[in-house]
């Protein structure tokens, strides 16, 4: 029996991919063919919102769990083209629902985000509702989460939705602010800063993230809710300032009013993963972005 993984070309999905192949994992990647020259080659080339490709591949491999990573990601982004985003985030994970309950899945590992809160207070915790969502991403990955309730109740499908805070590290992606932020600074351009670099995220190493999924997948809990996040929150300006420490070179700034689909803070409750998974996030900020500036003068220059 094996693992399915989509979106395994990404970011995340590439690191869960070499854990699980490190481990003794038998996986199965899976990613759309235009992103198989990201971080390797996946096993299936397939778009999520073709069912009838990734019927073929049920039919063909006998999948005991389903890691669910591939989506349409960026909550700016997304107010810019969305329907592509909720075609992909919505359309895509009613596919593989589907089919894993045909086939007889045991579980299911939805990739959520912090989005899903909306506008309301940190830190946020697994059974507070949510706020106002503010962008068509953060809609998506609500809809996700409810769709894997639906078919749990449904079918006994097991679930964990897994709401993941502002990961970063190497082969992250460039439009994020770890990387948008590296790239100006080394470049000697002006970054964008936006909000006058006042807003708080709770940014997450990737080795941390990779924990918290590679414990859920020995749990299998029946159904939950989980926060993987640092637990701690950092200001935007705090990055810029890390990364100048890292780099020893100051930024040069251009300055923007926050953006209408970005909250103003963010930062997880990380106490449920702690006592059902065991989790305990080991990466400071400075500890993450040496690596991932490290990385990136490797690999991005």
């Amino acid at each position: 029996m094996k693992i399915l993984v989509t979106g395994s070309a990404g970011f995340i999905g590439s690191h869960l991919i070499d854990r699980l192949s490190k481990d003794g994992f038998s996986a199965i990647g899976l990613d759309i063919a235009e992103n198989r020259g990201r971080q390797g080659k996946p096993n299936a080339q397939i778009d999520i919102r073709d069912k009838a490709g990734l019927e073929k591949l049920f039919k063909k491999e006998s999948f005991r769990s389903i890691v669910h990573l591939a989506a349409r990601g960026g909550v700016r982004q997304s107010i810019a083209e969305p329907v592509v985003f909720m075609e992909t985030n919505i359309i895509g994970t009613v596919n593989l629902l589907e089919l894993a309950e045909k086939y007889k899945v045991r579980n299911i590992i939805f990739a959520s985000s912090s989005s899903v809160y909306g506008d309301v207070k940190t830190p946020f915790r697994e059974d507070m509702p949510s706020g106002r969502l503010l962008s068509p991403y953060a809609v998506s990955k609500r809809a996700g989460e409810d769709l894997c309730r639906i078919y749990h109740k449904r079918s006994g499908l097991k679930m964990a939705v897994l709401r993941f805070f502002t990961v970063y590290g190497p082969r992250g992606r460039t439009d994020m602010a770890a990387g948008l932020f590296t790239k100006a600074v080394l470049g000697n351009k002006k970054l964008v800063r936006f909000g006058k670099g006042e807003c708080l995220r709770d940014f997450t190493y990737i080795d941390d993230i990779v924990d918290g999924v590679m414990s859920v997948l020995k749990a299998v809990p029946d159904f939950e809710i989980i926060n993987l996040g640092s637990g701690r929150a950092v200001s935007v300006n705090g990055l810029i300032e890390t990364i100048e420490k890292i780099t020893g070179k100051k930024a040069a700034v251009a300055e923007r009013p926050l953006n209408p689909a970005d909250v103003f803070s963010t930062l997880a409750d990380i106490s449920k993963a702690k006592k059902l998974l065991g989790y305990r996030p080991k990466w400071t900020l400075e500890k993450g972005m040496a690596k991932f500036i490290e990385w990136y003068l490797k690999f991005k220059q």
